[in-house]
């Protein structure tokens, strides 16, 4: 038996005793937990989170991750279908009406066909989409990856099939001011969107892409970081300062966590306890790896 199977034994034996079943990963988010198990058959896999606020069990697609269904906000504040928690998951600070998909604590989207309102504070800014284009299937059970909002602005990113493209278009969330780009290459199904104070990433785990912007309009690749193998995850922090997990070629392939923010040129590794607790998804992916090359430790 190698040491990958001796581990994974020893995982399914901690699971039982546990009263968690194998197929489970479990981790923490702030003051909440979480747990994922895996679908019967053709089934959706399912997360569980709860927490002093209450608990919510959330069907989600294993192939698009939990992202879809439990993701952080560039104000810090953690989303869910339905509701928006607090950054250390202690409390619901927002319910959006049922009609209404959360973006963060003060920013909902709603969609009636090509046209689209989002709606923060007592503003409420309407946007049509062009002709051709659409957004993606947005439904109340799922959190949509196509739009994201920064501190002054939403960022939508409708799709079209032919040729398979994402076109950018930026609203002034103060004057409801649209600004569109040109077209760009679609990354892969699993495409991301990401906001913060000082721009917007666009990532795809299954293409390994990466792509940045700062004003959302102009967009470029993002080298990753050197001897990547995979792109697991990726998050930029409220206050800029950019991460990626990735799995290596040069350790076995196992996880590891970089960083960089807007003054330096390349990534630099970081200690698994640097990393933000914002990043809501990293933590799953440390349990879900059981052989990362660093145990994580909190920082003194």
């Amino acid at each position: 038996m190698n040491l990958r199977d001796a581990l994974q034994s020893l995982w399914v034996g901690a699971c039982l005793l546990a009263g968690l079943p194998a197929n489970a990963t479990e981790w923490a988010v702030g003051e909440s937990s979480v747990h994922t198990r895996k679908g019967q058959a053709d089934g959706p896999d399912t997360l569980v989170i709860s927490g002093p606020w209450g608990a919510s069990t959330l069907p989600f697609n294993s192939s698009r991750t939990p992202l879809d269904v439990l993701n952080g906000s560039q104000d810090g504040s953690i989303r869910l279908p339905g509701l928006v928690l607090s950054a250390d998951a202690d409390r619901v600070i927002h319910r959006p009406p049922r009609s209404h998909l959360p973006l963060d604590a003060r920013t909902d989207i709603a969609t009636s066909g090509h046209r689209i309102t989002i709606h923060r504070g007592l503003r409420h800014c309407v946007v049509d989409l062009p002709a051709g284009w659409a957004m993606e299937d947005w439904t109340a059970e799922r959190l949509p990856r196509d739009v994201a909002t920064s501190t002054q602005a939403a960022l939508l990113m409708p799709g079209r099939s032919s040729p398979v493209s994402l076109l950018p278009m930026r609203v002034d969330l103060n004057s409801c001011q649209v600004s569109r780009g040109r077209p760009i290459k679609r990354i892969g199904f699993d495409v991301l969107l990401q906001g913060h104070a000082g721009g917007w990433w666009l990532t795809s785990a299954v293409e390994n892409s990466l792509l940045i912007s700062t004003d959302g309009i102009r967009w470029k690749p993002m080298p990753l970081p050197q001897a990547t193998h995979a792109l697991l995850g990726a998050h930029v922090a409220p206050d800029g300062q950019a991460w990626v997990a990735v799995s290596q070629s040069d350790i076995g392939f196992r996880l590891r966590a970089y960083k960089r923010d807007g003054r330096t040129h390349g990534w630099t590794q970081a200690a698994m306890c640097e990393v933000p607790r914002t990043w809501v998804d990293f933590a799953r992916l440390v349990a879900e790896d059981r052989l990362t090359d660093e145990t994580p430790q909190p920082c003194p």
